[in-house]
């Protein structure tokens, strides 16, 4: 009986090691969008938009600040490779301050990624020895389908132009978006 209790103990901990970054708790924002019911949709649709926010702000000297929020639903096999963040940046020329991602699982277990999970990459490494044009990205690797992945990020730039551009639906179906 003992010997029982000890394996089960030891998959237990096994379970929670090879899981990495349990979650203290998404926030009330991840929590809302991943309580959100989806409309009926046509067809098929890999995954959709649960939430995309953008504010951004500019202070006296120039310096812009992007907030970005986005929370995806995982709708089906097609639709995993949609759970990740990209956030994009200039070497030198702007700045990531924070990126932060959970995965809400169907049957509400949260997992939070931590900083060792984001990978810093050239825009194009594939093909260039050397690029400015750079991304922090964090992907969930094979999410449950029913599954929700959010990020929030905050970037900083100096402003280069007066202009701004936010896409309130890409190529997945939107529930809700606010720039």
């Amino acid at each position: 009986m003992k010997g029982l209790r000890f394996v089960i103990a030891a998959m237990f901990l096994c379970g929670c090691a090879t899981y990495g970054a349990v979650s203290k708790g998404a926030p009330s924002w991840v929590e809302e969008a991943a309580s959100k019911e989806l409309p009926p949709y046509g067809g098929k649709v890999p995954a959709a938009v649960l939430l995309e926010e953008q504010r951004v702000s500019v202070d006296a000297s120039g310096l812009v600040t992007t907030r970005v929020r986005k929370a995806i639903k995982i709708l089906t096999h097609e639709g995993q490779r949609d759970a990740e963040a990209i956030v994009p940046y200039l070497r030198g020329g702007s700045k990531v301050i924070a990126l932060r991602a959970w995965l809400v699982a169907p049957g509400g277990f949260v997992k939070t990624y931590e900083k060792g999970s984001i990978a810093d990459l050239g825009a194009f490494d594939e093909m260039e020895l050397y690029n400015d044009f750079r991304f922090q990205r964090v992907r969930a690797e094979n999410p449950e389908i029913g599954g929700v992945f959010a990020y929030e990020a905050e970037v900083e730039e100096q402003a280069l132009f007066a202009q701004h551009e936010f896409a309130f639906q890409g190529r997945l179906p939107a529930v809700e978006s606010r720039y």
